[in-house]
């Protein structure tokens, strides 16, 4: 299976979330090619909103993998930083995180 995009979901703060991305790569990948800034999006009910286009990155992932392919994938709030807990809701910043990824059969 390749991997054509991916996007990523969702965020509490107003500003810009900015989401570095490890999936297997065949090669090193070029600089910030792994990287998504998050934006606060009106098309999706402001949730916070990136994708990218990978299709030429040769990511892959196939269904039989022993072991299973892992991805880290590490989150940085506005201006930099941990996440934490949004103050006025006292809740975690991001409670939950959507990545969808567009694919196709090779």
């Amino acid at each position: 299976m390749k991997i054509n995009s991916i996007t990523f979901l969702r965020c509490s703060d107003d500003g810009d979330y900015r989401v570095t991305l490890t999936p297997p790569l065949h090669v090193p990948p070029p600089a910030d090619f792994n990287t998504l800034t998050l934006s606060k999006s009106k098309a999706y009910g402001g949730l916070h909103f990136a994708t990218k286009d990978v299709s030429g990155a040769a990511v892959t992932m196939r269904p039989d993998d022993d072991p299973p392919t892992t991805w880290r994938i590490t989150m940085k709030r506005p201006g930099g930083g941990n996440l934490g807990e949004d103050p006025v809701h006292h809740t975690p910043e991001v409670s939950d995180a959507l990545v969808v990824l567009g694919y196709q059969w090779e």
